[in-house]
């Protein structure tokens, strides 16, 4: 992944590139381009570069997913990480429960919503990493979306915490169930039986 930056009337620009194979790169760009196109807190597509010629003398061809680079103050498992350990005095997440109901609401399933995939800037949330997405297909895929974002976060968090040798109890414990039942309680989902959720769990 590289980010680009480059001088338009003296103003500095940043795009991201991103390195892909042809079918994750023609897949973000696909769900991009005709899902979110003008949908704000979603980069913007601008091109996958692939050059197929090469395929006829290496195995393994990569192209670059070219797009709008989103500025961010924080993501999401930091942000979690920040209000259980006390830096953030006020629970706030914004726009957080319309943007995963616009995702839903297009028949995507982002399936990969890791915490670092959610990004805040001021307040604002914004989606990215689209590669992975699958069509929704049930209201099940909503909980496999939420269980990957709420299991991988604490993965996050429990590793800090591990690392700094941080118990996991009295004030720090109540912020953090605070923090999910927030979350869960938007969408009114239960992800306690969910298995992706039982399998970030399993590590912990």
């Amino acid at each position: 992944l590289y980010r680009v930056i480059y001088t338009v009337e003296e103003a500095r620009m940043y795009v991201i590139a991103k390195q892909m194979t042809k079918r994750d790169g023609d897949k973000e760009f696909w769900a991009l381009f005709y899902r979110f196109y003008d949908e704000p807190y979603m980069p913007v597509p601008y091109y996958f570069l692939y050059d197929s010629r090469l395929e006829r003398e290496f195995k393994e061809v990569f192209g670059y997913f070219w797009m709008q680079y989103i500025e961010h103050d924080i993501n999401f498992e930091e942000y979690l990480l920040n209000w259980t350990i006390g830096k953030i005095d006020r629970l706030e997440f914004y726009n957080l429960g319309d943007l995963l109901r616009l995702l839903w609401s297009k028949g995507v399933k982002h399936n990969d919503l890791k915490g670092e995939h959610l990004l805040l800037k001021g307040d604002r949330w914004h989606l990215i990493d689209f590669e992975k997405f699958k069509h929704l297909k049930n209201p099940k895929d909503r909980e496999d979306d939420l269980s990957i974002l709420i299991g991988d976060s604490t993965l996050f968090l429990d590793g800090y915490m591990r690392f700094h040798r941080i118990e996991f109890e009295g004030e720090i414990k109540k912020r953090y169930e605070e923090f999910v039942r927030a979350v869960l309680g938007e969408f009114g989902i239960d992800i306690r039986q969910n298995p992706h959720f039982k399998t970030f769990l399993g590590v912990i």
